[in-house]
């Protein structure tokens, strides 16, 4: 190892503050690049940022030994770390508090392991799990601003239901300060509590992330218990969880047990979570969806919800104060639903503008041209992003029986990218020729299905449009 960089290296001259800041940032894009419930997996191994800057010479070693706010997250993966994931651990809180710099001095900053990424959690057996959590918990990672636990990645059976007691009787000692939590789980998860009961423990949160294997899937089952709560009695109501901003619930299913035995659905309301800003939530969520549709603080800016269906027998949604605000929405298999609302929006008086929307997509919905219309530059002047695939419209019918609906994009000045990807109500040659119309001033990249011909295709290339297959690179 080089005693320091070469003085030549433009690098070299940089001030410390300045190069502690690019490892900063470097270390919090690797935080946010965090395994994903998809099945697209990255090698798990990926260098640690700043484990590379502290290799790179002596000289920057020694600066990130002293600097114990670079060591802040620790990643534990169940392949990779195994048994030697309580000595990982009590090695990265030595540097987190400030390491050998700081030993018999008094801290000279509020140092310690603040996030916790845990991988591959089945590749640990139950009752390792189990020690290592009590093991965290001594070694005093007790300010945790955010956690992560993934089971995905294949790997041996394990009792997942009490993996999670383990974890969560740890997380515990962190419920006042845990502001982000991410569990992703490859179980049918049941939570055998409400909402607003985990978030009279965990008041801090404001982001909270569960995704769990859907019911229509085969899975085995696995049960968060309230135990690691503190003791109550019954169901009570329990103060909005006025912290909470971001809540993505997909694939669990809540369910509350009274004493009596009785088992019953939690409902969560508009009321428990008046700050929200993005909601994320399938149809297993707790039933939520339809109250969350009135949200009239105007708070909510990202709306995505999948496989819904309509409730007739429910009062409309007022979604005027709600819709107005949304900066995206997605309602992904979820056509009556799409109905409903739309037909809702068209009825109200003047129509509903949706002034800040910018990302629409309705994945499944059956489309009509009045739909399309309600995010033309009149109604929706700044939408960038529109994906309509696997939309059907209803056929038209006449005498002569049914011929195919066609529907036409109105004129959509600011939209930059169109996903058009399985659609029965439009042909190649009519997208063509709204293009040709101008109707899309701003278009770079159109993902879509149909089939050109050689001189289409080559004066939307002209165009500077970017044609994208579905396999290609319109991925999430």
């Amino acid at each position: 190892m080089d005693s320091q960089p070469a003085p030549s290296c433009p690098i070299a001259r940089l001030p410390t503050e300045l190069l502690l800041q690019i490892v900063r940032i470097a270390r919090d894009d690797h935080d946010a690049d965090i395994q994903t419930y998809s099945t697209s997996w990255r090698p798990r191994s990926r260098q640690n940022p700043v484990l590379a800057f502290s290799h790179v010479c002596r000289a920057w070693r020694q600066l990130a030994q002293t600097t114990g706010e670079l060591w802040s997250s620790l990643y534990l993966d169940g392949e990779i770390d195994g048994a030697a994931s309580e000595a990982k651990a009590l090695w990265w809180q030595h540097r987190a508090a400030g390491g050998v710099a700081r030993e018999g001095t008094e801290p000279a900053h509020d140092g310690g392991i603040r996030s916790i990424f845990i991988t591959r959690a089945q590749d640990y057996a139950t009752d390792d799990f189990a020690y290592l959590c009590e093991s965290l918990d001594l070694i005093q990672l007790v300010r945790l601003r955010r956690a992560h636990i993934s089971w995905m990645g294949g790997g041996p059976p394990v009792d997942e239901h009490r993996q999670l007691q383990s974890l969560f009787r740890f997380l515990l000692s962190s419920a006042s300060t845990l502001v982000s939590l991410s569990l992703h789980t490859p179980s049918h998860l049941r939570i055998l509590f409400s909402l607003p009961r985990f978030g009279a423990t965990f008041s801090a949160l404001n982001d909270l992330e569960i995704r769990s294997c859907k019911i229509s899937s085969p899975a085995s089952d696995a049960y968060l218990l309230p135990a690691f709560l503190p003791r109550y009695s019954g169901e009570t109501d329990w103060a909005p969880l006025t912290s909470l901003r971001r809540l993505v619930l997909v694939g669990p299913i809540w369910r509350l047990r009274f004493r009596g035995g009785t088992v019953a659905s939690p409902t969560l309301s508009s009321a428990d979570v008046p700050s929200l800003e993005y909601a994320h939530l399938s149809s297993t969520t707790p039933p939520v969806h339809w109250d969350i549709l009135s949200h009239s603080t105007g708070t909510l800016q990202h709306l995505a919800l999948e496989d819904h269906f309509d409730h007739p027998t429910l009062p409309n949604p007022k979604i005027t104060a709600s819709f107005a605000n949304l900066v995206s929405l997605k309602l992904t298999r979820s056509a009556p639903l799409v109905t409903r609302l739309f037909d809702l929006a068209i009825a109200l008086p003047g129509g509903l503008a949706f002034d800040n929307l910018i990302d629409l997509a309705l994945p499944g919905a059956r489309l009509q041209q009045k739909y399309l219309d309600l995010f033309g530059a009149e109604f929706a002047p700044h939408l960038r992003t529109l994906d309509l695939s696997d939309t059907t419209a209803a056929p038209v019918q006449s005498t002569n029986g049914a011929f195919p609906t066609v529907l036409k994009l109105l004129h959509l000045p600011a939209l930059e990218t169109l996903i058009a990807y399985r659609v029965d109500w439009t042909s190649a040659a009519l997208l063509f020729q709204t293009l040709e119309k101008g109707r899309l001033p701003r278009l770079s990249t159109l993902g879509t299905d149909l089939a050109f011909s050689p001189l289409e295709e080559w004066k939307v290339r002209d165009r500077g449009i970017e044609l994208v297959s579905e396999e290609g690179d319109m991925e999430d």
